[in-house]
């Protein structure tokens, strides 16, 4: 280092020596800023943003972790409760189908033990009338006649309540029917009731297929189609059975979801129509329950009030659902669907 410096002050004496000195620190205080400035400076500044986005984003997962914890907690509760509610559901729907289980075997054994006596009294009041007539005044001969007539209707209602009660019992035969044979075997069997009334009977146009249980379909229409005569006063009787293919929706059909009469495909809705007294709308609910009349039965036959009530629950075992729609004096029309034996 000494020879170096001898060297240095002998070539370029002590003045330039310090000269050079001076630039070279120059030189570096200028490097020094330039990396301070352009370099060290933004780099610590970057690392302080990126521990400050770093302590932002912990916070954000954090929250997001306690957020969804929450939620799932929700979602745990939501779905116990749930499940909750299944069971219940599902134990309630076990009483509910053992209840009427049971209250159809109730009402099949006790209509079942009921007609016998009840046929005894009734042969009994009609052995009296018939052999001891004599033995009777007026008012004991038309007790006797009134005592027969209630026996043999109360009989008749008991028949009802049978029939009715096993048609929760009975299993459907299903399979695609032809309406029209069903149709033509209801007319048959109304045969005489049709001709004593003098009544009109058509069939308007050609009835769809259907998956059914054709016997069931008979006692349908022999129902609607025996109503549609029983409940008519006026000289001509006329009554209608048609149907609205699938994709036709009649406009006063009781469609009740806004859709027009070229709606998309859909079942079958089939029709009972006739010109007879009508029904008011307050009573279109009524005239389904069991044993409601809303005549007198001197009135407009002798009905048990039960058969609307089979014609509704053999439509709704087969899934499809039947409605009104009538005026007072200007006749009534039941409508129908079917859609296969509902689950």
């Amino acid at each position: 280092a000494r020879i170096a410096f001898i060297f240095y002050v002998s070539v370029y004496d002590l003045s330039n020596m310090i000269g050079h000195y001076l630039q070279l620190i120059s030189f570096y205080c200028i490097y020094k800023a330039i990396i301070e400035t352009a370099l060290i400076r933004p780099q610590k500044i970057l690392y302080r943003k990126l521990d400050q986005e770093k302590e932002a984003l912990g916070k954000a997962r954090d929250e997001l972790e306690d957020r969804v914890a929450e939620r799932t907690l929700e979602l745990r509760r939501a779905y116990e409760e749930i499940k909750t509610s299944e069971a219940m559901l599902a134990r309630r729907n076990a009483d509910l189908t053992r209840s009427n289980r049971e209250l159809e075997d109730f009402a099949y054994v006790v209509s079942h033990d009921l007609r016998e006596p009840l046929r005894g009294i009734h042969n009994f009041a009609n052995l009296l009338r018939d052999n001891y007539a004599g033995g009777f005044d007026a008012d004991g001969r038309f007790m006797l006649a009134h005592l027969s007539l209630l026996s043999r209707r109360m009989n008749e209602q008991i028949s009802a309540i049978l029939q009715f009660s096993r048609l929760g019992r009975a299993r459907l035969d299903l399979a695609e029917t032809d309406m029209a044979a069903v149709v033509k075997t209801a007319m048959e069997n109304l045969a005489h009731l049709i001709s004593e009334n003098g009544v009109r009977l058509t069939v308007d146009g050609p009835l769809p297929p259907a998956r059914c249980d054709a016997n069931r379909m008979v006692e349908v229409f022999q129902n609607l189609i025996a109503n549609a005569i029983r409940y008519n006063d006026k000289p001509e009787k006329r009554v209608t059975v048609g149907a609205y293919p699938d994709g036709a929706r009649p406009d006063d059909a009781g469609w009740e979801t806004g859709e027009s009469a070229a709606a998309p495909s859909g079942p079958p809705v089939f029709y009972v129509r006739d010109n007879g007294i009508g029904i008011k709308p307050v009573h279109f609910d009524k005239v389904f329950r069991l044993f409601k009349r809303l005549h007198h039965p001197e009135r407009f036959g002798d009905g048990t009030g039960v058969g609307l009530t089979i014609v509704k629950k053999i439509i709704e075992r087969h899934g499809g659902r039947i409605w009104i729609t009538s005026e007072p004096d200007k006749g009534a029309t039941f409508y129908f669907t079917l859609e296969g034996e509902r689950s």
